[in-house]
């Protein structure tokens, strides 16, 4: 008895399956793809199709906008992202050589990332050398002070030519452990 319980409930779920299969063709047959239209602009025959593909009709597949920048407007990407001189490698030498751990945030015990932005100029110099995360003013000034004395960068490049980028760089400032 049970076999046949199992065998009705396997054909009960197979009819529904074909059930299913035959109204999404059905809804499919509604859809006709012109392939020199972008996938957005489908278009369809609404004699048999819900209101679910009436919005897909309607909307469309914008192009990327292309900013116009000015020759001194600052970029946030550009083709050629600027770098440091020597890569980033050199970077974080210079960074572990040059900041100083402010005494008090030791003594407090104070750590954490301090998220500062700049802009590299068409010559490669930093400015604009601001805080967008703060961890403590104590940090914050370090991680200013080394980044306004850090040394010029390859500037980014767009159509060939320098051009000045936005740039964001984390400054971690950690404790040792004194074990």
């Amino acid at each position: 008895m049970k076999q046949i319980y199992n065998y009705i409930l396997i054909a009960c779920f197979a009819l529904s399956a074909v059930e299913c299969n035959a109204q999404h063709q059905k809804k499919e047959d509604g859809i006709k793809r012109d392939s020199t239209k972008s996938w957005g602009q489908l278009y369809t025959n609404t004699s048999h199709v819900d209101e679910s593909y009436r919005v897909l009709k309607a909307s469309e597949i914008r192009p990327l906008v292309k900013h116009n920048y000015g020759p001194d407007d600052v970029r946030d990407v550009a083709e050629k992202m600027p770098h440091p001189q020597g890569g980033f490698t050199e970077l974080y030498k210079y960074l572990r050589s040059n900041i100083n751990y402010p005494p008090a945030a030791k003594k407090e015990n104070i750590g954490g990332r301090v998220i500062v932005t700049f802009i590299v100029e068409k010559d490669g110099s930093l400015t604009d050398v601001r805080v967008a995360k703060s961890v403590h003013p104590l940090l914050d000034d370090e991680a200013v002070r080394v980044v306004s004395e850090m040394p010029n960068w390859d500037p980014g490049e767009e159509d060939g030519k320098p051009v000045r980028v936005k740039y964001t760089l984390p400054i971690p400032f950690r404790l040792e452990d004194k074990k």
